[in-house]
């Protein structure tokens, strides 16, 4: 019966040894959980303020976008209205053209009737005939 008490406290002592081993190994684990909680918390946080960022990050964005677009809007329509203005500087140009071309053309037109006319009359009188004539005998 000794040797079953002595079997048995031993048995207990390394029941115990084992228990001791074991609250060991669970307060490192609780130890560890709680620096697991806190590095999980601290990535929380590190992840709002990455979020935070990107949300500031869109909004410059499209700010920016939207002062870009206005820039190119406003480009476009001054360069509308600057080709809409050179073409109706063309237009009147080749108004202009036609105009002094047609005035010079009438120019010559009443040049060429003065002088038929002219002639005409001197032939019509005779006064052609009088000066090819007396031209001839001087």
């Amino acid at each position: 019966m000794y040797d079953m008490l002595k079997k048995q406290g031993e048995s207990l002592e390394d029941h115990e040894t084992k228990i001791s081993v074991l609250d060991g190994r669970v307060i490192g684990l609780e130890e560890l959980t709680v620096t697991l909680l806190e590095k999980d918390r601290q990535h929380e946080e590190k992840l709002q303020q990455m979020e935070t960022q990107n949300l500031k990050l869109e909004n410059t964005v499209l700010s920016t976008s939207r002062e870009t677009q206005e820039i190119v809007k406003t480009q476009a329509d001054k360069m509308y209205e600057l080709a809409k203005t050179s073409m109706g500087y063309q237009t009147a140009s080749a108004e202009q053209d036609h105009e002094l071309r047609m005035a010079k053309l009438n120019a010559w037109s009443n040049f060429a009737l003065k002088v038929s006319g002219a002639l005409a009359t001197m032939a019509g009188s005779g006064g052609l005939l009088y000066y090819v004539f007396t031209h001839f005998l001087n």
